[in-house]
């Protein structure tokens, strides 16, 4: 790992350790250092000036900088070195020690750290995301801009050690109502905070100071869920808004009502789901929904119909008139009851199937005046009986991928048409051998390095088993895979010679490499509550992409926990790096 700094913003709670902020108190003594100047970039001369107060008597001074391990010369500029000079001749993070001799009461020693910036560094956004071990502390994220190049001390990160309310969930008439609850800070979203009220709908909770977009869903029938914008939690109450009634009825492609289906509304963007509801004997429906734009309804039928699940959007659609739902005429049932399953031409047993099928446009939603097309997709798991073939298991005429997997091994992707008729057995081949090498940027092979495979795409699935490998001295490691399934890579280096990253790998592929590591970064810091001058110990913290969107977004860059002091340093890509 390279020697680098970072800088940081606003939403940091204290600028960086090289302020020199912080000072220590023995009794009536207080020390603060300060540096100069605030944002050193290398090669660069550094002046650290101290100030000490509360103190008499005549005083000396005696400096420590270190830097990667290795002392760093002092120049004294008054007489009694109270100030000094060092030179910086690299990117890094500089530690400083300041030993007070003399007067009374005595000092403590001043530590802190000063951060120096490589010239030729770009710069990433980086969330830090704290989360205490006890509950009464609520999670929440400080963002840091790091440059590339060198490792960065962001100092002390003071985190809001939350406040206690109490809140109620209340109906339309007052009445107190059992929920589940999302709190999602307006000042960090990615922060939530989720609890269930009590029995009787009421319950405490412990949040940052700010406000709260709130997600308030219902136990049990009764009213819809809520989304309330920009919630203040001093008020305590959480009000279920007034809900529209959604109608409609499901009708199949001859006409005919589909009961026991399950009909319900996705939550919009800022938005609530619906309730959810099961179609009668006459396929009808009744749903309580708080309106929102882009939302789509989802149909899920009952299993044996051989029908697919359909979307239905309904920006098109006015939702207070009753909703007809039918399915297109000429889409019928494909039955795969008792076809053989094979992987690599053996029997599967013992495992399941799922099925991944995509039909596009198989259903029509009208709500008298409007009509909007409904596309159809199969993501059934069906299971294999002892002796290799499939249990009970109808789906809409149509191609696709099935994912099977059997008692032991990766399975593996059959493809199969069933447009005409039923194909007349599902098999995959056998499983593949991956091959992947892994250096480091000057190309030496990294040891120890483990690679974790995952499904991805359609087929991913709690059901799908996954690989591991560790590289060996060579830097090569081999994965065992499912043949036609494509994963997800994820490689760490419990060493920190490089950071998390993650690699996407086909269905056909066999070999990657020599494939390199991205060079890491550290970022060091000390995390506190507001107001206390000990550490936070054993506290999560994750480094999470400030600017990315999607998946990106939610997979942390490198994790760490606090020590027993509050220290933490989480290992995050080099922003720098090819």
């Amino acid at each position: 790992m390279k020697p680098v700094a970072i800088a940081c913003v606003i939403l940091l709670a204290a600028c960086g350790a090289e302020q020199g902020i912080d000072p220590i108190d023995a009794g009536s003594c207080a020390v603060s250092v300060q540096f100069e100047p605030a944002d050193a970039v290398a090669p660069a001369s550094i002046t650290a000036r101290a100030e000490v107060f509360g103190v008499t008597g005549v005083l000396t001074y005696r400096w420590t900088v270190t830097h990667g391990g290795a002392s760093i010369a002092t120049t004294p500029l008054t007489p009694d070195s109270r100030d000094i000079d060092f030179v910086a001749d690299s990117a890094g993070i500089y530690d400083v020690v300041l030993m007070i001799d003399g007067g009374a009461p005595s000092c403590l020693p001043w530590q802190g750290q000063k951060n120096v910036r490589d010239p030729g560094a770009t710069s990433h956004a980086v969330r830090l995301r704290f989360t205490a071990p006890s509950a009464a502390v609520p999670p929440q994220e400080r963002i840091v801009v790091v440059p590339g190049g060198a490792d960065f001390a962001t100092g002390v990160i003071a985190i809001d050690p939350g406040t206690s309310l109490p809140i109620a969930v209340r109906d339309g008439g007052g009445a107190l109502v059992p929920s589940y609850v999302r709190l999602t800070s307006r000042a960090t979203p990615d922060a939530t905070i989720e609890l269930m009220t009590g029995s009787a709908g009421t319950d405490r909770v412990v949040v940052a100071t700010g406000r709260y977009d709130a997600l308030v869903v219902p136990i049990g029938p009764g009213p819809a869920p809520t989304a309330i914008a920009n919630w203040d939690p001093a008020t305590g109450v959480l009000p279920l808004a007034l809900a529209t009634a959604v109608t409609g009825r499901l009708l199949d492609g001859a006409g005919q009502p589909v009961a026991g289906a399950r009909i319900a509304i996705g939550a919009p963007i800022d938005g609530a789901p619906s309730t959810v509801a099961t179609t009668a004997s006459d396929g009808s429906f009744t749903l309580g929904w708080q309106r929102g734009a882009g939302a789509t309804l989802a149909v899920t039928p009952p299993a044996g119909l051989g029908l697919a699940r359909l979307a239905v959007p309904l920006d098109e659609l006015t939702v207070t008139r009753p909703l007809t739902i039918r399915y297109d005429a000429g889409h019928p049932a494909r039955d795969l009851t008792g076809i053989p399953v094979r992987i690599g031409g053996r029997a599967a047993t013992g495992g399941h199937v799922l099925f991944a099928v995509d039909l596009g446009a198989i259903a029509t939603a009208t709500d008298g005046l409007t009509t909007v097309t409904a596309t159809g997709s199969h993501r059934e798991q069906v299971a294999i009986d002892p002796t290799g073939h499939l249990a009970a298991f109808r789906l809409t005429a149509g191609s696709g991928r099935a994912f099977v997997v059997d008692s032991g091994g990766p399975g593996t992707v059959a493809l199969f048409d069933a447009t005409t008729s039923p194909p007349a057995s599902l098999d995959g081949g056998a499983p593949r051998a991956v091959a992947i090498a892994l250096t480091d940027a000057l190309g030496a092979p990294l040891t120890e390095v483990v690679v974790r495979a995952t499904i991805d795409g359609d087929l991913a699935h709690l059901g799908a088993p996954g690989a591991t490998a560790t590289t060996g001295v060579d830097g090569g490691a081999t994965l065992v895979l499912a043949a036609g399934a494509g994963y997800d890579l994820t490689l760490a280096d419990p060493r920190a010679r490089g950071a998390v990253h993650h690699l996407r790998i086909g269905g056909t592929e066999t070999s990657l490499g020599p494939r390199v590591i991205p060079s890491a970064i550290a970022i060091t810091g000390d995390v506190r509550l507001v107001g206390q001058s000990t550490g936070l110990a054993d506290t999560s913290v994750s480094a999470l992409c400030a600017a990315c969107t999607g998946l990106d977004r939610s997979r942390p860059l490198g994790e760490t926990t606090s020590s027993a002091g509050g220290t933490f340093a989480v290992v995050v890509p080099d922003p720098s790096a090819p």
